[in-house]
């Protein structure tokens, strides 16, 4: 899609590889078409809706990031969101959509956004609008997956947000996001789960008497 002189375009001649609902294909072109259609309805671009609607209140700062060759800003990554940054806009989604008191995010968008709608042949993890859900360490967890390993994890139940990114430079196949995976599954997210509370023995009541 980069390569091509105009994205959107490119994006929406690909052809169908099955009818709609019945197969998944993950497509940075889908999320590009997104910025394009937000950019023409508002009347402003993308970064700009962002800094007025989300970022800003927020307290994040956005430099911008790439444009396709018609001005339009790239709707799928490169947004370079410092792992605070990351965690606030969790937070926010933990949180119902409210930060500080205010409603940035429509709670019934957050829902939909978090629901079930198709299942990746390559990874196995369930998809929502633009968020990734599987269960990690035995919760059900919500997370946006970067490219090359940068994660921001939800997990509702627990209340627990977390932030994970990884360097470009080393980046050895998905070896390293096997490892993230495994530290979600294996220590993070149980560290985070309550103690079970111990079962009240049938012969307690004689006990104490």
């Amino acid at each position: 899609m980069r390569s091509a002189s105009h994205w959107v375009r490119f994006a929406l001649e690909q052809p169908f590889v099955c009818n709609p609902g019945r197969c998944f294909e993950y497509s940075t072109g889908n999320s590009h078409i997104v910025s394009v259609v937000l950019t023409r309805a508002s009347g402003m671009s993308t970064l700009a809706f962002a800094r007025q609607n989300l970022f800003g209140p927020l307290g994040i700062s956005l430099s911008g990031w790439d444009r396709d060759p018609q001005g339009y800003l790239l709707g799928g990554n490169n947004m370079s969101l410092t792992p605070r940054d990351l965690l606030k806009f969790g937070e926010l989604f933990l949180n119902g959509g409210v930060d500080q008191g205010r409603q940035l995010v429509p709670e019934e968008w957050i829902e939909a956004a978090w629901g079930d709608y198709a299942i990746s042949p390559w990874n196995g993890h369930h998809y929502g609008y633009l968020w990734w859900s599987d269960r990690w360490g035995g919760e059900r967890a919500f997370f946006a997956w970067g490219y090359g390993g940068q994660y921001l994890v939800v997990v509702p139940r627990l209340s627990l947000v977390a932030v994970a990114t990884s360097s470009l430079r080393q980046r050895r196949g998905f070896g390293h996001t096997r490892a993230l995976r495994g530290f979600f599954d294996d220590y993070l997210v149980p560290a985070f789960r309550p103690p079970p509370t111990d079962p009240i023995p049938d012969n307690a009541a004689r006990v104490r008497k």
